[in-house]
């Protein structure tokens, strides 16, 4: 059970970049992900969270990132946590070393400190995105990730049936459906999946939709109930259960964070 408070969102899709603050009681949220790197820093309090197989702390001033697709479940450790986030998108990770970023999602840890730029990420404007600094803080971390030389690491693969609905997720189709159309047996397709991933074929792609939500919410006044048919869910309740599950709040109340600004 969620107990999340986002305090201020903004998205530019032009830069390629969102800039999150949020409030996290002890409860947290469940196995998630999101579409894009996750780059924060915690302003108060400690975060326990568990990102590919691994358990992780995070204390006030540290960073955490996290790579794109990798199913993570995160708790406060302490009693309230505050915390800033970006999520950064390909539009602006061109404008820096990509192949760094690449690298870090085979690293050994999620979590490092660096004060500076931690103090940077904490004093962005969650009302509007600064395209200059934000370019500047990319930098500035892209210069404390190791190379793809460094790491001898190589680039890791999504599963083929991630590909598929990444691909295929505003089609009305259904996991089960794509699960069929790959050359390997069933049993194979969920077993891997489920390793791979830490989520069944249908909670992905359900997760899948709602991400891709917050962007229709920012673009659109459709109603909340028209954009849970738009994306395939069964309905409006169906909808915000699975949007409440990502992001720890409804998606009306995320329209009205986004809005405020």
């Amino acid at each position: 059970m969620s107990d999340k408070h986002i305090t201020g969102w903004t998205i530019a899709p032009q830069h390629g970049v969102e800039v999150v603050s949020a409030r996290m009681g002890p409860h947290g949220l469940d196995g998630h992900f999101h579409d894009a790197w996750s780059i924060g820093v915690i302003l108060e309090g400690t975060c326990s969270f568990r990102a590919g197989n691994r358990e992780y702390e995070a204390r006030q001033g540290d960073l955490f990132l996290i790579p794109p697709f990798e199913v993570h479940a995160c708790s406060a450790a302490s009693s309230d946590v505050r915390y800033k986030v970006l999520y950064i998108g390909d539009t602006c990770l061109q404008k820096i070393d990509a192949g760094r970023f690449s690298a870090l999602a085979n690293a050994s840890s999620r979590v490092f400190t660096a004060p500076p730029l931690a103090g940077h990420i904490a004093a962005l404007d969650t009302r509007h995105v600064d395209a200059p600094r934000t370019d500047a803080l990319l930098r500035a971390l892209a210069a404390l990730l190791p190379s793809p030389r460094e790491t001898r690491v190589r680039e890791r693969e999504l599963h083929p049936l991630q590909n598929a609905m990444h691909r295929l997720w505003q089609s009305d189709v259904e996991a089960g459906e794509l699960v069929e159309r790959l050359p390997h047996s069933r049993w194979h397709t969920l077993r891997t999946f489920r390793s791979q991933t830490g989520l069944s074929p249908s909670a992905y792609l359900r997760q899948l939709r709602a991400l891709k939500a917050r962007f229709l919410l920012n673009q659109q006044q459709a109603s909340l109930s028209d954009l849970a048919l738009l994306l395939h869910f069964t309905d409006q309740a169906h909808f915000t259960r699975t949007f409440k599950a990502v992001f720890g709040v409804t998606p009306g109340r995320l329209r009205k964070v986004i809005q405020r600004r």
